[in-house]
């Protein structure tokens, strides 16, 4: 089974909206002769919808995932494949972005 990890990363876009990235790393197959990776993404922890992403990333060991600027969690799974046989799922892993402050204010001025 693959063990992936993700680190989460904020960034701002040229206009005034942000958005996130998920970098995920993991480690090879056990198998010889992986010729594809494919990253998957979904909305809820059961991964019982269809996913939201599905990249693939060729023989890398990590992807970079770019995320909506809005709060919320992802769950990520990676699969290997091989001769055009995808394999069992990776671990699971998630990440919950933050959501943006709200209920600013002006607490005092200066003359």
């Amino acid at each position: 089974m693959k063990k992936i990890i993700a680190v989460a990363a904020m960034f701002a876009l040229l206009s005034s909206a942000t958005a996130s990235e998920v970098k995920l790393a993991w480690d090879a197959s056990a198998t010889a002769g992986v010729t594809n990776h494919i990253v998957y993404a979904f909305t809820n922890a059961t991964l019982s919808t269809a996913p939201i992403v599905k990249q693939s990333v060729g023989t890398n060991l990590t992807a970079t995932i770019l995320t909506p600027p809005v709060s919320s969690r992802w769950w990520f799974i990676v699969t290997a494949v091989k001769d055009g046989v995808e394999s069992l799922p990776s671990n699971v892993v998630s990440v919950e972005f933050p959501a943006a402050p709200t209920n600013i204010r002006v607490v005092s001025t200066q003359p």
